[in-house]
Protein backbone atom coordinates (compact mmCIF):
# COMPACT_ATOMS: atom_id res chain seq x y z
CA UNK A 1 0.00 0.00 0.00
CA UNK A 2 0.97 3.64 -0.37
CA UNK A 3 -0.01 6.83 1.43
CA UNK A 4 -1.64 9.65 -0.54
CA UNK A 5 -2.44 13.24 0.45
CA UNK A 6 -3.76 16.33 -1.35
CA UNK A 7 -4.63 19.78 -0.04
CA UNK A 8 -6.31 22.41 -2.22
CA UNK A 9 -6.53 25.77 -0.47
CA UNK A 10 -8.31 28.99 -1.46
CA UNK A 11 -5.38 30.99 -0.09
CA UNK A 12 -1.72 30.40 -1.02
CA UNK A 13 0.19 28.27 1.46
CA UNK A 14 3.04 29.88 3.38
CA UNK A 15 6.48 28.34 3.80
CA UNK A 16 5.63 27.53 7.43
CA UNK A 17 2.39 25.79 6.40
CA UNK A 18 4.19 23.77 3.74
CA UNK A 19 6.78 22.66 6.28
CA UNK A 20 3.98 21.67 8.64
CA UNK A 21 2.25 19.68 5.90
CA UNK A 22 5.43 17.76 5.13
CA UNK A 23 5.69 16.88 8.81
CA UNK A 24 2.00 16.00 9.14
CA UNK A 25 2.04 13.66 6.17
CA UNK A 26 4.98 11.68 7.54
CA UNK A 27 2.24 9.89 9.51
CA UNK A 28 1.58 8.07 6.22
CA UNK A 29 5.13 6.76 5.96
CA UNK A 30 4.16 3.41 7.47
CA UNK A 31 2.03 2.87 4.36
CA UNK A 32 4.90 3.54 1.96
CA UNK A 33 8.42 3.30 3.40
CA UNK A 34 10.31 3.02 0.08
CA UNK A 35 10.12 6.63 -1.15
CA UNK A 36 8.44 9.95 -0.45
CA UNK A 37 7.70 12.92 -2.67
CA UNK A 38 5.97 16.30 -2.68
CA UNK A 39 4.39 18.64 -5.23
CA UNK A 40 3.46 22.31 -4.81
CA UNK A 41 1.57 24.16 -7.53
CA UNK A 42 2.96 27.44 -8.87
CA UNK A 43 0.20 29.42 -7.15
CA UNK A 44 1.01 27.54 -3.90
CA UNK A 45 -2.63 26.54 -3.50
CA UNK A 46 -2.26 22.80 -4.14
CA UNK A 47 0.05 20.59 -2.09
CA UNK A 48 0.37 16.87 -2.87
CA UNK A 49 2.44 14.23 -1.10
CA UNK A 50 3.02 10.53 -1.60
CA UNK A 51 4.62 7.70 0.37
CA UNK A 52 5.46 4.75 -1.84
CA UNK A 53 5.54 1.01 -1.37
CA UNK A 54 7.36 -0.02 -4.55
CA UNK A 55 5.82 -3.08 -6.23
CA UNK A 56 5.95 -2.36 -9.98
CA UNK A 57 8.93 -0.68 -11.69
CA UNK A 58 11.10 -0.31 -8.60
CA UNK A 59 13.17 2.47 -10.23
CA UNK A 60 12.94 5.94 -8.69
CA UNK A 61 11.58 7.23 -12.02
CA UNK A 62 8.22 5.80 -10.87
CA UNK A 63 8.19 7.66 -7.57
CA UNK A 64 5.28 9.97 -6.91
CA UNK A 65 3.69 12.44 -7.11
CA UNK A 66 4.23 11.74 -10.81
CA UNK A 67 4.04 14.72 -13.14
CA UNK A 68 3.39 14.35 -16.85
CA UNK A 69 2.63 17.42 -18.93
CA UNK A 70 -0.24 19.19 -17.14
CA UNK A 71 -1.27 16.26 -14.92
CA UNK A 72 -0.05 15.33 -11.42
CA UNK A 73 -1.03 12.08 -9.71
CA UNK A 74 -0.79 10.53 -6.26
CA UNK A 75 -1.87 6.89 -6.44
CA UNK A 76 -2.27 4.03 -3.99
CA UNK A 77 -2.82 0.51 -5.27
CA UNK A 78 -2.17 -1.57 -8.35
CA UNK A 79 -3.73 -1.76 -11.81
CA UNK A 80 -3.45 -5.44 -12.63
CA UNK A 81 -4.17 -5.10 -16.36
CA UNK A 82 -1.96 -2.05 -16.93
CA UNK A 83 0.22 -3.76 -19.54
CA UNK A 84 -2.78 -4.46 -21.77
CA UNK A 85 -4.02 -0.88 -21.38
CA UNK A 86 -0.52 0.40 -22.11
CA UNK A 87 -0.47 -1.45 -25.42
CA UNK A 88 -3.74 0.19 -26.49
CA UNK A 89 -2.55 3.63 -25.42
CA UNK A 90 0.71 3.17 -27.33
CA UNK A 91 -1.34 2.55 -30.47
CA UNK A 92 -3.06 5.88 -29.80
CA UNK A 93 0.29 7.65 -29.71
CA UNK A 94 1.14 7.66 -26.00
CA UNK A 95 4.84 7.69 -25.10
CA UNK A 96 5.95 6.16 -21.80
CA UNK A 97 9.09 6.86 -19.77
CA UNK A 98 8.45 4.29 -17.00
CA UNK A 99 7.26 0.70 -16.68
CA UNK A 100 4.76 1.64 -13.97
CA UNK A 101 0.99 1.37 -13.76
CA UNK A 102 0.94 4.93 -12.38
CA UNK A 103 1.92 6.41 -15.73
CA UNK A 104 -0.71 4.27 -17.46
CA UNK A 105 -3.41 5.87 -15.27
CA UNK A 106 -2.21 9.34 -16.29
CA UNK A 107 -2.19 8.50 -20.00
CA UNK A 108 -5.57 6.78 -19.81
CA UNK A 109 -7.06 9.82 -18.07
CA UNK A 110 -5.53 12.12 -20.68
CA UNK A 111 -7.19 10.13 -23.48
CA UNK A 112 -10.51 9.13 -21.93
CA UNK A 113 -11.16 11.39 -18.93
CA UNK A 114 -13.39 9.82 -16.28
CA UNK A 115 -14.21 6.94 -18.65
CA UNK A 116 -10.69 5.62 -18.06
CA UNK A 117 -12.10 3.99 -14.92
CA UNK A 118 -13.94 1.48 -17.10
CA UNK A 119 -10.55 0.17 -18.26
CA UNK A 120 -8.99 -0.51 -14.88
CA UNK A 121 -8.96 -3.89 -13.18
CA UNK A 122 -7.31 -3.60 -9.81
CA UNK A 123 -7.33 -2.02 -6.38
CA UNK A 124 -6.80 1.72 -6.27
CA UNK A 125 -7.41 5.13 -4.81
CA UNK A 126 -5.92 8.10 -6.63
CA UNK A 127 -6.11 11.85 -7.16
CA UNK A 128 -5.17 13.64 -10.39
CA UNK A 129 -4.61 17.40 -10.42
CA UNK A 130 -4.85 19.23 -13.74
CA UNK A 131 -2.49 22.21 -13.62
CA UNK A 132 -4.26 23.93 -16.52
CA UNK A 133 -7.95 23.53 -15.63
CA UNK A 134 -7.30 23.40 -11.84
CA UNK A 135 -9.64 20.40 -11.66
CA UNK A 136 -9.06 17.54 -9.23
CA UNK A 137 -10.24 14.06 -10.18
CA UNK A 138 -10.39 11.31 -7.54
CA UNK A 139 -11.54 7.71 -7.75
CA UNK A 140 -11.72 4.51 -5.75
CA UNK A 141 -11.76 0.89 -6.93
CA UNK A 142 -14.96 -1.09 -7.41
CA UNK A 143 -14.72 -3.09 -4.17
CA UNK A 144 -13.17 -0.40 -2.00
CA UNK A 145 -9.91 -2.15 -1.18
CA UNK A 146 -8.00 1.13 -1.00
CA UNK A 147 -9.25 4.00 1.18
CA UNK A 148 -9.90 7.56 0.05
CA UNK A 149 -11.10 9.99 2.71
CA UNK A 150 -11.89 13.67 2.20
CA UNK A 151 -12.98 16.91 3.83
CA UNK A 152 -14.30 19.84 1.81
CA UNK A 153 -15.66 23.32 2.47
CA UNK A 154 -15.57 26.60 0.56
CA UNK A 155 -11.98 27.29 1.68
CA UNK A 156 -10.24 23.95 1.36
CA UNK A 157 -10.25 20.37 0.15
CA UNK A 158 -8.23 17.74 2.02
CA UNK A 159 -7.84 14.18 0.73
CA UNK A 160 -5.85 11.45 2.47
CA UNK A 161 -5.52 7.73 3.02
CA UNK A 162 -6.26 8.11 6.74
CA UNK A 163 -8.59 10.20 8.90
CA UNK A 164 -5.99 11.29 11.53
CA UNK A 165 -3.92 13.04 8.84
CA UNK A 166 -6.97 15.10 7.85
CA UNK A 167 -7.74 15.91 11.49
CA UNK A 168 -4.18 17.05 12.13
CA UNK A 169 -4.19 19.19 8.97
CA UNK A 170 -7.38 20.91 10.10
CA UNK A 171 -5.93 21.55 13.56
CA UNK A 172 -2.45 22.73 12.60
CA UNK A 173 -3.13 24.55 9.33
CA UNK A 174 -6.67 25.86 9.87
CA UNK A 175 -6.97 25.85 13.67
CA UNK A 176 -10.22 23.89 13.54
CA UNK A 177 -11.50 20.60 14.92
CA UNK A 178 -14.58 18.77 13.57
CA UNK A 179 -17.20 17.68 16.07
CA UNK A 180 -18.12 14.04 16.52
CA UNK A 181 -21.29 13.09 14.66
CA UNK A 182 -23.28 11.26 17.31
CA UNK A 183 -25.90 10.09 14.82
CA UNK A 184 -23.25 8.29 12.79
CA UNK A 185 -21.51 7.02 15.92
CA UNK A 186 -24.76 5.27 16.84
CA UNK A 187 -24.31 3.04 13.78
CA UNK A 188 -21.33 1.56 15.56
CA UNK A 189 -22.83 1.21 19.03
CA UNK A 190 -26.40 0.30 18.08
CA UNK A 191 -25.83 -1.43 14.75
CA UNK A 192 -24.07 -4.67 13.93
CA UNK A 193 -21.45 -3.33 11.54
CA UNK A 194 -18.53 -3.18 14.03
CA UNK A 195 -17.17 -0.25 12.00
CA UNK A 196 -18.45 2.99 10.46
CA UNK A 197 -19.68 2.19 6.92
CA UNK A 198 -19.01 4.40 3.90
CA UNK A 199 -19.62 7.19 3.08
CA UNK A 200 -19.69 8.17 6.74
CA UNK A 201 -17.12 8.82 9.45
CA UNK A 202 -17.67 9.77 13.08
CA UNK A 203 -16.32 13.26 12.30
CA UNK A 204 -18.66 15.89 10.89
CA UNK A 205 -17.50 16.97 7.44
CA UNK A 206 -15.11 14.05 6.92
CA UNK A 207 -16.35 11.45 4.45
CA UNK A 208 -15.13 8.25 2.85
CA UNK A 209 -15.45 7.97 -0.89
CA UNK A 210 -17.60 4.94 -1.57
CA UNK A 211 -16.33 2.02 -3.65
CA UNK A 212 -16.79 2.44 -7.43
CA UNK A 213 -17.22 6.20 -7.10
CA UNK A 214 -15.36 9.21 -8.45
CA UNK A 215 -15.23 12.90 -7.57
CA UNK A 216 -14.58 15.83 -9.89
CA UNK A 217 -13.75 18.99 -7.97
CA UNK A 218 -13.04 22.56 -9.07
CA UNK A 219 -12.70 25.70 -6.93
CA UNK A 220 -13.27 23.51 -3.86
CA UNK A 221 -16.73 22.60 -5.11
CA UNK A 222 -17.78 19.08 -6.04
CA UNK A 223 -18.87 19.14 -9.68
CA UNK A 224 -19.54 15.41 -9.98
CA UNK A 225 -19.92 12.68 -7.34
CA UNK A 226 -21.06 9.57 -9.16
CA UNK A 227 -20.78 5.81 -9.34
CA UNK A 228 -18.86 4.65 -12.41
CA UNK A 229 -19.75 0.99 -11.90
CA UNK A 230 -22.77 -0.95 -10.68
CA UNK A 231 -22.72 -4.76 -10.49
CA UNK A 232 -25.19 -6.40 -12.84
CA UNK A 233 -26.95 -9.51 -11.65
CA UNK A 234 -28.46 -11.62 -14.41
CA UNK A 235 -31.34 -13.95 -13.61
CA UNK A 236 -30.29 -16.24 -16.43
CA UNK A 237 -27.66 -17.75 -14.12
CA UNK A 238 -30.48 -19.11 -11.95
CA UNK A 239 -31.31 -21.56 -14.72
CA UNK A 240 -27.74 -22.79 -15.20
CA UNK A 241 -26.91 -26.32 -14.00
CA UNK A 242 -24.63 -26.50 -10.98
CA UNK A 243 -21.81 -28.02 -13.04
CA UNK A 244 -21.76 -25.03 -15.40
CA UNK A 245 -21.78 -22.53 -12.53
CA UNK A 246 -18.90 -24.35 -10.83
CA UNK A 247 -16.91 -24.26 -14.06
CA UNK A 248 -17.54 -20.51 -14.45
CA UNK A 249 -16.53 -19.80 -10.84
CA UNK A 250 -13.36 -21.87 -11.23
CA UNK A 251 -12.32 -20.02 -14.39
CA UNK A 252 -13.05 -16.65 -12.78
CA UNK A 253 -10.95 -17.59 -9.74
CA UNK A 254 -7.99 -18.63 -11.89
CA UNK A 255 -8.15 -15.41 -13.91
CA UNK A 256 -8.46 -13.27 -10.77
CA UNK A 257 -5.53 -14.95 -9.01
CA UNK A 258 -3.36 -14.69 -12.12
CA UNK A 259 -4.04 -10.96 -12.39
CA UNK A 260 -2.89 -10.36 -8.81
CA UNK A 261 0.50 -11.96 -9.48
CA UNK A 262 1.66 -8.97 -11.55
CA UNK A 263 4.62 -7.79 -9.46
CA UNK A 264 8.33 -6.97 -9.64
CA UNK A 265 8.90 -8.31 -6.11
CA UNK A 266 8.49 -11.83 -4.61
CA UNK A 267 5.00 -13.18 -3.86
CA UNK A 268 3.60 -14.93 -0.81
CA UNK A 269 0.22 -16.28 0.25
CA UNK A 270 -1.65 -16.32 3.55
CA UNK A 271 -2.68 -19.89 4.28
CA UNK A 272 -5.19 -20.76 6.99
CA UNK A 273 -6.12 -24.14 5.59
CA UNK A 274 -9.65 -22.88 4.97
CA UNK A 275 -11.50 -23.02 1.66
CA UNK A 276 -10.49 -19.60 0.26
CA UNK A 277 -6.76 -19.63 1.03
CA UNK A 278 -6.37 -23.30 0.08
CA UNK A 279 -7.96 -22.74 -3.33
CA UNK A 280 -5.75 -19.71 -3.98
CA UNK A 281 -2.63 -21.62 -2.93
CA UNK A 282 -3.59 -24.50 -5.23
CA UNK A 283 -4.10 -22.16 -8.19
CA UNK A 284 -0.79 -20.37 -7.59
CA UNK A 285 1.24 -23.55 -7.22
CA UNK A 286 -0.43 -26.19 -9.37
CA UNK A 287 -2.09 -24.18 -12.16
CA UNK A 288 0.07 -21.05 -12.49
CA UNK A 289 3.34 -22.75 -11.41
CA UNK A 290 4.37 -19.85 -9.18
CA UNK A 291 7.21 -20.09 -6.68
CA UNK A 292 5.57 -18.92 -3.47
CA UNK A 293 5.98 -19.14 0.27
CA UNK A 294 3.00 -19.48 2.62
CA UNK A 295 2.53 -17.80 5.99
CA UNK A 296 0.16 -18.57 8.82
CA UNK A 297 -0.19 -17.76 12.51
CA UNK A 298 -1.68 -19.01 15.75
CA UNK A 299 -1.22 -19.27 19.50
CA UNK A 300 0.66 -22.58 19.61
CA UNK A 301 1.22 -25.85 17.77
CA UNK A 302 -2.20 -27.14 18.85
CA UNK A 303 -3.96 -24.34 16.98
CA UNK A 304 -6.40 -25.94 14.52
CA UNK A 305 -5.65 -23.35 11.85
CA UNK A 306 -1.92 -24.10 11.98
CA UNK A 307 -2.59 -27.82 11.63
CA UNK A 308 -4.84 -27.27 8.60
CA UNK A 309 -2.34 -24.90 6.99
CA UNK A 310 0.50 -27.37 7.47
CA UNK A 311 -1.59 -30.14 5.90
CA UNK A 312 -2.35 -28.06 2.79
CA UNK A 313 1.23 -26.76 2.50
CA UNK A 314 2.64 -30.29 2.66
CA UNK A 315 0.15 -31.49 0.06
CA UNK A 316 1.05 -28.67 -2.34
CA UNK A 317 4.78 -28.76 -1.44
CA UNK A 318 4.80 -25.08 -0.45
CA UNK A 319 7.24 -23.77 2.21
CA UNK A 320 5.26 -22.69 5.29
CA UNK A 321 6.39 -20.11 7.83
CA UNK A 322 4.46 -20.01 11.13
CA UNK A 323 4.24 -17.04 13.51
CA UNK A 324 2.97 -17.27 17.08
CA UNK A 325 1.33 -14.46 19.02
CA UNK A 326 0.05 -13.67 22.50
CA UNK A 327 -3.19 -11.98 23.54
CA UNK A 328 -1.27 -8.91 24.69
CA UNK A 329 0.06 -8.51 21.16
CA UNK A 330 -3.48 -8.51 19.79
CA UNK A 331 -4.72 -5.78 22.13
CA UNK A 332 -1.71 -3.58 21.38
CA UNK A 333 -2.19 -4.07 17.66
CA UNK A 334 -5.89 -3.22 17.91
CA UNK A 335 -5.05 0.05 19.68
CA UNK A 336 -2.54 0.89 16.94
CA UNK A 337 -5.07 0.15 14.21
CA UNK A 338 -7.78 2.29 15.82
CA UNK A 339 -5.31 5.19 16.06
CA UNK A 340 -4.70 4.84 12.30
CA UNK A 341 -8.41 4.54 11.44
CA UNK A 342 -9.32 7.55 13.56
CA UNK A 343 -12.66 6.09 14.63
CA UNK A 344 -14.08 3.04 16.48
CA UNK A 345 -13.35 -0.38 15.06
CA UNK A 346 -14.08 -3.77 16.56
CA UNK A 347 -12.83 -6.30 14.03
CA UNK A 348 -10.27 -8.39 15.86
CA UNK A 349 -9.17 -10.14 12.68
CA UNK A 350 -7.60 -6.81 11.66
CA UNK A 351 -5.34 -7.04 14.70
CA UNK A 352 -4.34 -10.62 13.91
CA UNK A 353 -3.61 -9.64 10.31
CA UNK A 354 -1.61 -6.61 11.43
CA UNK A 355 0.67 -8.78 13.57
CA UNK A 356 1.09 -11.27 10.75
CA UNK A 357 1.80 -8.65 8.07
CA UNK A 358 4.44 -6.96 10.21
CA UNK A 359 6.20 -10.28 10.66
CA UNK A 360 5.95 -11.02 6.94
CA UNK A 361 7.39 -7.59 6.13
CA UNK A 362 10.36 -8.41 8.34
CA UNK A 363 10.91 -11.45 6.11
CA UNK A 364 11.40 -9.11 3.14
CA UNK A 365 8.00 -9.80 1.55
CA UNK A 366 5.87 -6.91 0.24
CA UNK A 367 3.11 -8.68 -1.71
CA UNK A 368 0.82 -11.21 -0.05
CA UNK A 369 -2.19 -12.78 -1.76
CA UNK A 370 -5.09 -13.60 0.55
CA UNK A 371 -8.58 -15.05 0.41
CA UNK A 372 -10.16 -11.91 1.86
CA UNK A 373 -13.42 -11.01 0.16
CA UNK A 374 -14.83 -14.49 -0.35
CA UNK A 375 -17.34 -14.12 2.47
CA UNK A 376 -18.46 -10.75 1.11
CA UNK A 377 -18.85 -11.94 -2.48
CA UNK A 378 -20.84 -15.04 -1.56
CA UNK A 379 -22.59 -13.32 1.39
CA UNK A 380 -22.10 -16.23 3.76
CA UNK A 381 -22.08 -14.08 6.92
CA UNK A 382 -25.33 -12.45 8.17
CA UNK A 383 -23.45 -9.24 9.03
CA UNK A 384 -22.47 -8.86 5.36
CA UNK A 385 -26.11 -9.13 4.29
CA UNK A 386 -27.08 -6.40 6.77
CA UNK A 387 -24.40 -4.10 5.40
CA UNK A 388 -25.63 -4.81 1.86
CA UNK A 389 -29.19 -3.85 2.77
CA UNK A 390 -27.90 -0.75 4.58
CA UNK A 391 -26.26 0.44 1.36
CA UNK A 392 -29.45 -0.20 -0.61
Amino acid sequence: MCGIFLLSSKKPLSDIEISKLKLITTKLRHRGPDAEGFFLSEDRQVFISHYRLAIIDLDERSNQPMIKENLVITFNGEIYNFKKIKQELTKRGSKFFTESDTEVILEAYKHFGKDCLDLFTGMFAFCIYNKNSKEIFCARDRIGEKPLIYYIDDQKLIIASEIPVILRTLREIYNSQPDIDNDILSLYYLGTYRHIPEPYSIWKGIKKLEPAKYLLIKDNKIQENNFYYQPKISKEYLNYPESKICKMVKQSLIEAVELTTVSDVPLAVLLSGGVDSSIISFILKKILNKDIIAFTYGRDENDEEIQRARLVANKLKIPLKIFYFKEGDVLKSLRDIISIYGEPLCLFQFAYSDILYKNIRNEGIKVVITGNGGDEIFMVIPRILKLYYFRI
